[in-house]
């Protein structure tokens, strides 16, 4: 079998997950026996939902990442707080 990235992919068996925008994802390799990329993308699509295509991040890419995440919220509390200010501010 020819993969687009030239090697083997693993596919994660984690039954569920949750997004960072609420909502819930069922892995589509819970409705089959065979879980194979192809396969699975067939099955969700099949279900008729929304389908989410992702990667897990490793752990060790995670520390480094979770910084970058810290300090994006650490901006954007700094802006709506602004915001906030500004709008009680105004009558």
């Amino acid at each position: 079998m020819s993969h687009p990235f030239g090697r083997a992919k693993t596919v994660s068996l984690a039954p569920l997950a949750f997004t960072s925008g609420g909502d819930w994802v069922i892995n589509a390799a819970e409705y089959s026996n065979d879980v194979r990329p192809e396969t699975l993308l067939r099955v969700a699509v099949a279900t008729g939902l929304p389908v989410f295509i992702g990667v897990i991040v490793p752990v060790a890419l995670r520390a480094r990442l979770a910084k970058d995440v810290d300090d994006a919220a650490a901006d954007i509390a700094g802006r709506l707080g602004a915001k906030l200010i500004k709008a009680k501010a105004t009558p």
